[in-house]
């Protein structure tokens, strides 16, 4: 009898270490995570754009404004011009190719809940190149720009820095010409 007790009590244990939070009447969400029976805020969960990489804008009868701002849960807003949609109070546009075929997705300033393949306003310029190479886009340069792809002609991403700061990020994606 004693020994079914002390087996009951450590299975008891053993089922509330496992499902501590759940079983509390916590809910756990992805931005979260449990550590020794504590919830904390996991403050790196971010939108990435590389989630989207197979979308295409509505430039090309894609929906990739409407998803990006579902996930962002905010609004995209089509500009004046027709040329760009605004999201997040324009912290992110997506804009239309000026030369070419494709669209360019631009983050304009700091978001604590997107990026732009790991990349976003505010981290420091080495922080970004080593993200970006850690993923396998090699860094191409000319007199001009410096751009970090794995296929130059699929998509590219650039950034602008200041003092050592990233002060914006863009991911072109290239449609290939229907022609």
């Amino acid at each position: 009898m004693k020994r079914g007790i002390i087996v009951a009590c450590i299975l008891s244990t053993m089922l509330l270490m496992a499902c501590g939070p759940e079983i509390s009447g916590e809910n756990i969400t992805e931005n979260q995570s449990v550590t020794g029976g504590t919830v904390t805020e996991n403050s790196e969960a971010r939108v990435d754009i590389s989630d989207f990489s197979d979308e295409t804008s509505k430039f090309y009868g894609g929906e990739l404004e409407d998803d990006l701002s579902d996930a962002l849960d905010t609004t995209a807003v089509i500009s004046d011009d027709n040329y760009d949609y605004y999201l997040s109070d324009g912290a992110i546009e997506v804009r239309d190719a000026q030369v070419g075929d494709g669209y360019t997705v631009v983050m304009n300033r700091e978001m604590d809940n997107f990026s732009i393949y790991g990349v976003y306003v505010g981290m420091s310029s080495d922080e970004a190149v080593k993200i970006l190479e850690d993923q396998g886009l090699k860094e191409e340069s000319d007199d001009y720009t410096t751009i970090y792809a794995k296929d130059k002609y699929d998509f590219y991403v650039t950034f602008d820095a200041e003092d050592g700061t990233v002060t914006q990020v863009n991911y072109s994606k290239v449609i290939p010409s229907a022609c």
